[in-house]
């Protein structure tokens, strides 16, 4: 017995650690307000009965949207924060372990896990509530993670699951595609993984969690109260309605893209940074170190010059960067001019080549698949919120299951560098 407790200690001691340590911030820094308030005060104006809780889901069922699980749990657990600031640390360690347990990491250099965790920006998860963001977002990514976790499983073994544990891992994915977003990522890679195992024994299994996803997908988009919550989001954009489909799709891609490469940001720096030293290390043709040689230009004078020389050349990097509206990189009042398109350029050019850089990393046409499907999907799932007022009311923490994919497409590529690389300073850390 003591043995077993021992080697569990030993097994997940960094994740143990990680989430004390995140519940210790908890107590020192949490304090209620935005969403957390309004929800907590809703609460208590229903008195928290079963009753006055069905028909505040049913309210925001027809008035609001169809995050019903997600909303639920929150209603409940506002009222006990010291048990969710134990879940929610909870929560973190888990989170740890499953992106360790999906990339395959050592045992030794799983205390990397909780430093690429923190690059995601903490004020997200506050943005609007530490509590209710971490709820609707953290919490359903994490069951994301334990989903892909599984899913890696049941295709390494090529089998299906046990009736009951289908169900449960079913039951998961309903709530992590609760999440609008989440929903859309999950019929999309779903898809790639059914199309990759048609013929294999865990393909019946795969096509369960398929079916689910769509459900889910086609039940947030015709939930009534969509349209109602469109009405009410225009407060926060007057003006669209009376934009195209083109015109929200580029802000949403602008708005999801710009912060990565026109703002410093230390998730995309790690991984341009990897995405470098190792495609240096494999192809020695300095033709294919332009591929992400450009994209770390591109991030060095944006990201890392740019806060240094910016006042001293402002005409230079305004030309380039024409800054970011809640209309996107492009707007009415600059659509005819041509350097307004630069920025925009750059941001596609940016994407494509880190898409590429993936591809010529990758060992295989399937991981390369997953590695360039699975970033195409998250931002794919950050721009559709162009198709809603809120790009700009809520932009920050829309982009946390965009920020978690690239952190674990890093943590992939710093397996390979470990794996790879003869570079003993990188091999000790």
């Amino acid at each position: 017995m003591n043995k077993n407790i021992k080697r569990k200690w030993c097994e997940n001691k960094v994740f143990i650690v990680w989430a004390f340590v995140i519940f210790l911030i908890e107590i020192m820094f949490y304090r209620m307000y935005g969403d957390d308030a309004s929800v907590l005060e809703r609460g208590i104006q229903s008195g928290y009965t079963v009753w006055g809780e069905v028909k505040a889901t049913i309210q925001e069922y027809y008035t609001w949207g169809a995050r019903i699980l997600v909303d639920i749990i929150i209603r409940v657990l506002l009222r006990y924060i010291f048990i969710w600031k134990v879940i929610n640390a909870i929560i973190y360690g888990v989170l740890a372990k499953k992106i360790s347990q999906l990339v395959g990491i050592p045992a030794n250099k799983q205390w990397i896990i909780p430093f690429f965790i923190l690059m995601f920006p903490q004020k997200y998860s506050m943005s609007a509530g530490w509590a209710v963001t971490s709820m609707t977002y953290l919490w359903t990514i994490t069951v994301g993670f334990v989903l892909a976790v599984h899913m890696k499983e049941i295709i390494c073994e090529n089998t299906n699951s046990k009736v009951w544990k289908i169900i449960i891992m079913d039951i998961l994915l309903v709530y992590f595609a609760d999440i609008e977003q989440h929903a859309l990522m999950a019929t999309m890679l779903l898809l790639i993984l059914l199309i990759f195992n048609i013929k294999r024994k865990c393909m019946p299994e795969i096509l369960v969690y398929w079916v689910t996803s769509i459900l889910m997908l086609a039940f947030h988009l015709l939930v009534p109260g969509n349209q109602s919550r469109l009405q009410t989001e225009q407060r926060w954009f007057l003006d669209f309605p009376h934009l195209s489909i083109i015109n929200k799709l580029e802000i949403g891609f602008s708005s999801s893209i710009y912060e990565f490469i026109f703002e410093y940001n230390t998730a995309f720096v790690i991984l341009t940074l990897l995405l470098v030293i190792i495609v240096g290390s494999q192809y020695k043709q300095w033709c294919y170190m332009i591929v992400p040689g450009f994209v770390g230009g591109c991030v060095f004078v944006f990201e890392i010059v740019k806060p240094m020389l910016e006042d001293r050349y402002s005409a230079i990097y305004s030309l380039i960067d024409g800054g970011l509206s809640k209309y996107g990189s492009i707007s009415v009042e600059n659509y005819s001019w041509n350097k307004s398109y630069i920025s925009l350029y750059i941001m596609v050019l940016v994407i494509l080549l880190i898409l590429l850089s993936l591809y010529l990393v990758s060992d295989t046409v399937y991981e390369a698949t997953l590695l360039i499907g699975g970033l195409i999907v998250a931002i794919g799932a950050a721009m559709a919120i162009g198709i809603s007022p809120t790009i700009w009311a809520s932009r920050d923490r829309t982009l946390t299951c965009l920020y978690f994919t690239i952190i674990a497409i890093s943590v992939v590529i710093y397996k390979k560098a470990i794996n790879s690389i003869d570079n003993k300073v990188l091999k000790t850390i």
